[in-house]
């Protein structure tokens, strides 16, 4: 019987997700914002379709979802191994090209990701193609880690492929083309306990606002709703508390305003609140051919046992004594097993939660 592995992670939902300003236009207690990442679209995950990628805005995006492709000597050429890789492409306009990068994040980011920039005389998909390599680094480091890639003697005309990958198939969030990553300025958190909602944050040193509004968004982030206001000081350190959250996720924000009455919108923290019973969140990616992402919520401190078994009944794994935190998550690497569908169940004393998934060639 083929063998399925876990990998467990820390992580708390509710904890700090990478933070990206905008600009801010007010009308009555409700505010539009204007998300700078949106500018840019993701990568593709062929060189045929590879997106166009622009110097002058931020790019912000993720190793998650992409497939390992290469096509004639692509493997060969590249420093490290090909996981999940994702294409950019350009044509170079001057010789030299700068590019600041940031691994910002991730739910399985350990080593972080890999960097290539190459060119072909072939279409980039031919099976016989021949790659050269401009520049490679593998890997990047852990979340936090940073530095510049240094394109020289490029040839102004030629196009170029920008290619992402996951090193060892990791999980990252990343950014492209700003030398200080959105999350600098102040980490925002927030926890739940049986009354209410508490948040916080610190300002980095040499920032200042007149005021901060907490907006907050009920089981999604569309309806946006100010539920109160903390007036700025000269401290760095400031809490806010919802006594009235809703049942189920809260959702919130920061909405900071200057001295010229322009604000900035953080990105969205997710708070659960309420009796979270016990549940299956995410499974993902689905189909998929390497690993699964399984996130899930309890309320209670049993420890949760997994059962992966497939569609004739054979138990594939029987894992006992997962961490019962009120929002956990694992990884099972599915590589080595045959294509099909399987069921996989979470159990927590009396409770089960159930997920169907494929596995992919």
């Amino acid at each position: 019987m083929q063998q399925a592995s876990i990998t467990l992670r820390n992580f708390q939902i509710n904890h700090l997700i990478p933070l990206l300003f905008c600009l801010a236009f007010y009308s009555g207690l409700q505010a539009q914002c204007f998300d700078p990442c949106d500018q840019h679209p993701a990568p593709s995950n062929v060189c045929d379709t590879a997106v166009p990628m622009q110097f002058d805005v931020p790019i912000c995006a993720s190793s998650v979802g992409y497939t390992a492709d290469h096509w004639g000597n692509l493997e060969q050429v590249f420093c490290g191994g090909l996981h999940n890789n994702a294409f950019y492409q350009f044509i170079a306009d001057t010789p030299d090209i700068d590019i600041p990068w940031w691994v910002l994040s991730g739910s399985f980011c350990d080593r972080g990701l890999q960097f290539q920039v190459l060119t072909t005389t072939e279409p980039c998909d031919n099976p016989n193609g021949v790659w050269e390599s401009v520049y490679c680094l593998s890997p990047t480091g852990p979340p936090g880690s940073n530095g510049i890639i240094p394109l020289r003697d490029l040839t102004i005309g030629q196009r170029y492929y920008f290619m992402v990958d996951g090193f060892a198939g990791d999980l990252c969030e990343y950014q492209l083309n700003y030398e200080v990553p959105y999350d600098e300025l102040f980490n925002f958190v927030g926890t739940a306990d049986q009354s209410a909602i508490r948040m916080a944050w610190v300002v980095e040193d040499g920032y200042y606002f007149d005021q901060y509004r907490i907006s907050r968004s009920i089981n999604n982030e569309n309806n946006w709703e100010t539920v109160g206001q903390v007036n700025g000081t000269s401290n760095q350190s400031y809490l806010f508390t919802d006594s009235n959250p809703g049942q189920g996720f809260n959702y919130y924000r920061l909405e900071l305003v200057g001295p010229d009455g322009e604000a900035l919108c953080s990105k969205s923290i997710r708070v659960y609140y309420g009796d979270l019973g016990f549940t299956t969140i995410n499974l993902f990616p689905n189909p998929a051919s390497d690993f699964i992402y399984v996130e899930y919520a309890t309320d209670s401190q049993t420890s949760v046992r997994i059962e992966l078994f497939d569609l004739a009944g054979h138990l594939i794994v029987n894992s006992f004594d997962l961490p019962a935190q009120q929002i956990d998550n694992f990884f099972i690497d599915i590589s080595a097993l045959p294509a099909g569908a399987y069921i996989l169940n979470l159990i927590q004393g009396d409770k089960r939660s159930t997920r169907k998934f494929i596995k992919a060639q």
